[in-house]
């Protein structure tokens, strides 16, 4: 059986809506029913207490009133006291009739029975027995039982008041219990059913969001797949469709920066050759403008294998990020990279100043000596003519190092600063030199830093570019044995 999916994630939240007010919904229902029964039933009971109320005062006042009129009729004898007698009478009974008919006076309805069937001998006995017959005192000694039973439902009419007060109260608690549980019930259920939908509406998002990081990473290998609304699959197919035309990219690329690093790296080689034999005047003794050419020429030589180096490095970080470490001088390693530049410092008049403490470090030794090789020879590159250039380095705690190249070239502004680092971008700033550079410098540099866990970044400077690398736990020994 097909799994249901939404259509779309609008559609899936609109049904989490649903379904999340579903049973805020049936409580509130339940919760007014409870309530309107209950109000339903107080209505009632305050109904009969009032009828039973004014039924007693009415049967009592009445036979009050019978009473006297019954004595008056034996004295007197006219037959308009008898028919006040029954008009007082008629009163009295219906009023009895309408306490039968009082909703759960149980109690009640008995004794209004007992009473008016008393009430219809006396009304007979009344009518019936003359008035100077000696049996109508027997007649009218009924009126003390009469009263008597009254007096007793008076008394079972105020229990009949207590049982409906604490009906009442009953009905508060026990209306109030299940509301409290409704809410008891149906609050964890609530809160469970928002952390369902809001798990079933973020997880494809997060799966989206996992997918888009791993394309930022380079990671294209292999199908995205989404568990969640159809449109959301379907942006799944997309970045799946954008991987694989990425990664046949990124694949073209390695293999054209490789190409055509080795197809330039043959030649110069052979152009560099030439260029040793002629400033060692094999061929024949120069002249000094000839020389000039000739330096010009090796200088230019360098720096075209320093910018297929960088191409070389640049693919071989992104073809390979595994390193080989070993424990080296720290110091070493920086020398040789400055000793590479010395030529062109001089050349340029450029003050170079070294210094750093003897720190052994485990590290790749040519992943860094790339990172540093870039550093100062993007400096040396953008210095101008009798300019200078502080390279130092440092521990920072017990394992971290710290490496800083400062010159006093025009800098790199604050806009730029975080396109420097993408490949092949070419900043504002002229450099001096007879050949333009690649734009990989700084990007190889990053690429070799990070690979070790590390940062580089720019710092404030008020002259010049100051560039801050920080590596951590890669420093061995702080001094060397």
């Amino acid at each position: 059986m097909k799994k249901f999916q939404p259509p779309t994630i609008l559609h899936l939240t609109l049904i989490g809506f649903v379904v999340v007010l579903m049973p805020l919904l049936l409580g509130t229902i339940r919760g007014f029913q409870s309530l309107d029964r209950m109000a339903t039933q107080h209505e009632t009971d305050m109904s009969s207490i009032v009828l039973l109320t004014e039924s007693t005062r009415t049967i009592q006042g009445n036979l009050e009133d019978m009473e006297r009129s019954a004595r008056q009729y034996q004295l007197l004898g006219d037959p308009s006291i008898r028919d006040m007698f029954n008009e007082r009478y008629k009163a009295a009974q219906n009023a009895l009739a309408d306490i039968t008919l009082i909703s759960r006076g149980e109690k009640l309805v008995p004794i209004a029975r007992i009473l008016l069937q008393e009430l219809e001998k006396l009304e007979q006995g009344i009518n019936q027995v003359d008035d100077k017959d000696p049996a109508f005192n027997k007649e009218l000694a009924r009126f003390e039982r009469l009263f008597f039973l009254v007096q007793t439902l008076n008394q079972e009419g105020s229990l009949f008041l207590n049982e409906r007060v604490k009906d009442a109260q009953g009905s508060v608690e026990e209306v109030s219990q299940e509301l409290v549980l409704y809410v008891v019930t149906l609050l964890p259920l609530t809160v469970a059913l928002v952390f369902l939908f809001t798990s079933l509406i973020l997880k494809p998002l997060r799966q989206i969001d996992t997918a888009i990081r791993k394309l930022g990473q380079g990671e294209y290998d292999g199908e995205f797949t989404v568990q969640g609304p159809v449109d959301l699959q379907r942006v799944a197919q997309r970045l799946s469709w954008l991987g694989r035309q990425l990664s046949e990219s990124e694949e073209e690329k390695k293999r054209f920066l490789r190409h055509i690093s080795h197809e330039l790296k043959t030649p110069l080689s052979t152009i560099k050759e030439g260029i040793e034999l002629l400033e060692d005047q094999i061929p024949g003794k120069l002249n000094e403008a000839q020389q000039e050419v000739v330096g010009i020429l090796s200088s230019a030589a360098t720096s075209f294998q320093s910018l297929i180096n960088n191409l070389l490095d640049f693919n071989l970080l992104r073809r390979d990020p595994n390193l080989h470490t070993d424990v080296f001088d720290m110091e070493e390693i920086v020398q040789d990279t400055v000793n590479a530049h010395k030529l062109t410092a001089k050349r340029k008049k450029i003050s170079l100043k070294v210094e750093g403490q003897a720190l052994q470090v485990r590290a790749d030794r040519s992943v860094l000596r790339a990172a540093l090789d870039n550093l100062v020879s993007n400096a040396v590159h953008y210095t101008p003519k009798g300019g200078y250039i502080e390279i130092n380095w440092s521990p920072e705690g017990q394992e971290n190092l710290v490496f800083q190249v400062l010159d006093s070239g025009p800098g790199i502004p604050q806009e730029e600063r975080h396109k420097v680092f993408l490949p092949f971008y070419q900043g504002t700033a002229r450099k001096q030199g007879p050949l333009k550079g690649t734009g990989l410098g700084l990007s190889v540099a990053k690429e070799c830093v990070e690979s070790h866990g590390g940062q580089l970044q720019i710092i404030d400077s008020l002259i010049g570019a100051h560039m801050r690398v920080d590596i951590p736990h890669v420093i061995a020994n702080k001094e060397l044995s």
